[in-house]
């Protein structure tokens, strides 16, 4: 489990160090697992640099395909790798 969460904090760091889509320094997260609520409260804690906001959807996929302002970053099950037409 802390091997997990290291790897999920280290994860996060690196998405939002290397991502220019964040607008400031507050990244939104749209996932539906709840252990990354926890892991971003760490990440959150461990840094003032950065700070993620993490937005609950169910069907995360299915949300980004609606349309509208899309998150930083969708972590989630059944999720692939797909490009996003916009």
């Amino acid at each position: 489990m802390r091997r997990a969460a290291v790897c999920a904090l280290l994860g996060l760091a690196l998405a939002f160090d290397g991502c220019t889509l964040i607008s400031g320094d507050v990244g939104i997260l749209w996932t539906n697992r709840p252990e990354f609520a926890a892991y971003t409260e760490l990440f959150n804690a461990s840094q003032n640099r950065y700070k993620i906001v993490v937005v609950y959807k169910a069907q995360p996929a299915e949300s980004l395909a609606e349309g509208g302002k899309p998150p930083d970053v969708v972590i989630g099950d059944q999720i692939s790798s797909m490009p996003v037409v916009r």
